[in-house]
């Protein structure tokens, strides 16, 4: 049946499996193991695989029911109707695929390297409530003077708003 090719896959899992008494229709439910994309590729294959001379017709189903602590889940279930010696047989190669093991590399854009401790500007101000001390540090991702306090504009500015960070401290805060 289906759990010898499904065994070796690591995108699903067989849960179980039944067939009717007349062989005509077979049932196999299954639980997702592999990543969400690897699925969705592996669904698409096993639904392209009867085609117009196939004898055997197949569905894949989400069936939701009330888990033993009363919560709702979810299992995937593979039904086929029709001749199944020929379904197992050109389903079984593609429910046994195994998923991609090759891991992509993403290189992030070159960036500023990140705000040191040397880069953080200090200025103290006095107020009613006592002094202030304003803390900025720049952003790692920041581009140019744009984003520097002196030049940040304000909302609906045509020159558009600069990304800035400061920090207030003390004076009955």
């Amino acid at each position: 049946m289906l759990k010898e090719y499904i065994k070796s896959s690591n995108i699903i899992e067989m849960i179980e499996e039944d067939s009717n008494e007349d062989e005509s229709m077979h049932k196999a439910t299954l639980r997702v193991t592999g990543s969400p994309k690897d699925w969705s590729s592996l669904i698409k294959e096993a639904l392209m695989c009867p085609d117009d001379d196939s004898d055997y017709m197949l569905s894949i189903r989400k069936e939701y029911y009330i888990s033993d602590e009363n919560t709702p889940t979810f299992v995937w279930v593979l039904v086929i109707w029709g001749n199944l010696s020929e379904a197992f047989d050109e389903l079984g190669p593609v429910l046994q695929q195994r998923a991609s093991t090759e891991t992509k590399v993403v290189v992030p854009p070159a960036a500023d390297p990140p705000a040191k401790a040397s880069s953080i500007k200090r200025k103290s101000y006095r107020s009613e409530d006592g002094v202030r001390v304003v803390s900025s540090i720049p952003l790692p991702f920041r581009r140019g003077n744009r984003d520097n306090p002196g030049t940040t504009k304000t909302l609906g500015s045509p020159k558009g708003i600069g990304a800035y960070v400061s920090n207030v401290t003390g004076g009955g805060l």
